[in-house]
C-alpha cells in the first residue's frame, strides 16, 4: 500500500491525465489526421516519430489502469475514502483505455503489438514483482531508460521500413493486422475527449484545493 502511493497516486492522476489530455486535445485542433483517419503519414520521419505520443499514452495508460485497480479493486486506500479518490480513479480508467486503445489496438501490425507486450510485460513484472521484493520504489529508472531503448528500437524498425518501401515499391512492409480506426474516432471524437479533458480539469483543480468531484460538492 504505502510503495503504491508513494510511486503513483490518485493526486497524480488528474494532473499528468490533465496535461495528457490537453496534448490530445491540441493534437485535435492541429493535426487534421487525429479527426480523419482515411489520412496517412507520407513522411517515414514523421511516421518513427509517432512512437513518443504513442510510447507515452501506452506507458501512462498502464499506468492509470494499474492505479485504478489498486485503488477501487485492491484497496489501496480505505475504502471509507471513495468519495475522494474513486473521481480519479475512474477518470484513470477511462483515459488508460483509450490510450491504450489509441496506442496499440486501433491498428497494430506485428512490430507494434511486440512492442506493446514488452512494454506491458515489464511494466507488470517491476510492479508486481520487482518493487514489492525489492521495496526500492527508485528501480523505476531503470525501467524507464528500458523503455527508451525500446522506443528508440521500434521507433528506428518504422523508419527502415519505410525507407525501404521508397527504395523497393514492391515491398509490402510490416501490414497492420486490423483496422478499426474509423470507428474508434466515433467512440473517441474530440467531443468525447473535450468532455473528458474538462472532467480531469475539473478534477485537477479540486484536488490541488484538497477535495474531489464529489466532495467539492458535498464539503
Amino acid at each position: 500500500m504505502t510503495m503504491f502511493r508513494f510511486f503513483f497516486n490518485h493526486i497524480y492522476i488528474s494532473y499528468v491525465g490533465y496535461i495528457i489530455q490537453t496534448m490530445i486535445m491540441i493534437g485535435f485542433i492541429w493535426f487534421k489526421k487525429t479527426r480523419d483517419p482515411s489520412l496517412k503519414y507520407k513522411n517515414g520521419i514523421m511516421a518513427s516519430l509517432r512512437v513518443i505520443p504513442f510510447g507515452l499514452m501506452l506507458a501512462f495508460g498502464l499506468i492509470f489502469i494499474h492505479a485504478f485497480m489498486e485503488i477501487v479493486i485492491f484497496g489501496s486506500y480505505p475504502y471509507g475514502a471513495w468519495m475522494q479518490t474513486f473521481p480519479s480513479a475512474f477518470l484513470a480508467l477511462i483515459c488508460g483505455v483509450e490510450w491504450i486503445l489509441a496506442a496499440v489496438l486501433v491498428a497494430p501490425n506485428v512490430k507494434t503489438l511486440i512492442t506493446a507486450s514488452t512494454v506491458s510485460g515489464i511494466f507488470f513484472t517491476y510492479v508486481y514483482v520487482a518493487m514489492p521484493l525489492s521495496q526500492d520504489v527508485w528501480n523505476v529508472f531503470n525501467i524507464v531508460i528500458i523503455l527508451i531503448g525500446i522506443y528508440l528500437f521500434h521507433g528506428m524498425l518504422v523508419l527502415i521500413e519505410r525507407i525501404a518501401l521508397i527504395v523497393q515499391p514492391r515491398f509490402t512492409g510490416d501490414r497492420k493486422l486490423w483496422d478499426i480506426s474509423m470507428r474508434f474516432k466515433k467512440w473517441f471524437n474530440w467531443k468525447t475527449n473535450l468532455i473528458i479533458w474538462v472532467l480531469l480539469t475539473m478534477e485537477f483543480m479540486c484536488q490541488i484545493a484538497g477535495y474531489s468531484l464529489i466532495t467539492v460538492f458535498i464539503g
